[in-house]
């Protein structure tokens, strides 16, 4: 059963207790842990994680709005604050909202099924939030693709075209080299051109609902991947271990070759030098869905740049178009799953896939 954990800010034990009266009220499913003061609350933020805040506008350290926008400013992204105010307090309460709280409440007017419902509704519209935001991130990425990487080779190419037509009054010879060079600068930029595209599609398709699946052996589909990189693998020599059983998911097939697809080539592009290792593995079940971990010994992910890694169009250091990371969690989460990236000896994979239904 899944728990919300709820920290409760709030200075006075009897209000305190109110509230940790009306969650037990509310049955099973909660979880409360409650702080006395704005400092010791944004110190328990940091080190455990919670759902919901529910935060009193009037502390000892500052009141009003002030208290919500210091806590607003060091509360992790993905948790929802509920504001609790006093009848006098409740503009205020409602400018906090206007400025980012989920919802607020007033102190004296909370039953169990008023206050389930604020935490409920706070949560999700939380989470609604970051996805909006992730799906703006990624439409920025788009814009700037279109924007700029495709703009370069296209003016590439018509500036190509312009020298060819220039070119019409030179002699024979020196016309040749001319239109080697610019069909050649063409050639490249058009296949520049299709790949972003291609991509473009791809992740476009990744986030798709499949119209069939089947039950995929998820280690032929590795199979399958290792030997399109088979000539790399041997010419780095790159050491592969896959675990004995990788089970099967019901998914589309498709869905899981991009998926092993960019996971593995996540690994050889970005790790330079002899010595590479790549494993790929079943380990176990969580939640009625299949859990792996595909890991390599090189240089990692640095943890403060996974998220922006997982969007659309970032790229690393290497360049190219920024999507495969992006894909690999679309499927995962279309699937059900949940994506954990890490770095311990190099970059680390762990994530979830439920059966789809058909």
């Amino acid at each position: 059963m899944d728990v919300t954990k709820i920290l409760i800010i709030e200075d006075n034990p009897g209000d305190a207790r109110l509230v940790e009266y009306v969650i037990r009220e509310a049955g099973d499913g909660y979880l409360l842990h409650w702080e006395k003061d704005l400092t010791s609350g944004l110190e328990s933020l940091r080190s455990e994680s919670f759902d919901v805040v529910l935060l009193d506008l009037g502390l000892p350290e500052t009141t009003g709005l002030g208290t919500f926008m210091t806590a607003v400013q060091q509360t992790p992204e993905d948790v929802a604050i509920i504001v609790l105010s006093g009848l006098s307090d409740e503009q205020i309460a409602a400018e906090a909202v206007a400025l980012g709280a989920q919802d607020y409440l007033v102190k004296g007017e909370v039953d169990a099924k008023l206050l389930t419902r604020s935490i409920r509704y706070a949560v999700e519209r939380k989470r609604s939030e970051l996805a909006l935001r992730r799906v703006n991130a990624e439409l920025e990425g788009y814009a700037h693709t279109v924007s700029h990487d495709l703009r370069s080779p296209i003016g590439a190419m018509a500036l190509a075209c312009e020298l060819l037509s220039d070119s019409m009054d030179m002699g024979l010879e020196e016309l040749r080299e001319e239109i080697d060079s610019a069909t050649g600068t063409i050639r490249r930029n058009l296949a520049k051109c299709s790949t972003l595209i291609e991509d473009l599609l791809t992740l476009a398709k990744a986030g798709q609902r499949p119209v069939e699946v089947s039950d995929v052996d998820i280690r032929e589909t590795v199979d399958l991947v290792l030997d399109e990189k088979a000539l790399e693998i041997k010419g780095r020599g790159v050491q592969v271990t896959i675990g004995d059983d990788l089970g099967t998911v019901r998914a589309s097939p498709t869905h899981m070759y991009q998926l092993f697809l960019n996971l593995i080539s996540n690994a050889l592009e970005h790790n330079e030098g002899e010595g590479l290792v790549i494993e790929v593995r079943d380990i176990g079940e969580e939640d009625g869905a299949r859990k792996y971990m595909v890991r390599d010994n090189g240089v990692g992910i640095p943890p403060e740049s996974v998220d922006s890694y997982l969007l659309p169009f970032v790229r690393g250091e290497r360049g190219g178009t920024g999507i495969g990371l992006s894909i690999i969690k679309k499927i995962v989460e279309l699937y059900g799953g949940q994506l954990a990236v890490s770095s311990d000896g190099g970059a680390v994979f762990e994530f979830t896939l439920k059966d789809m239904d058909s």
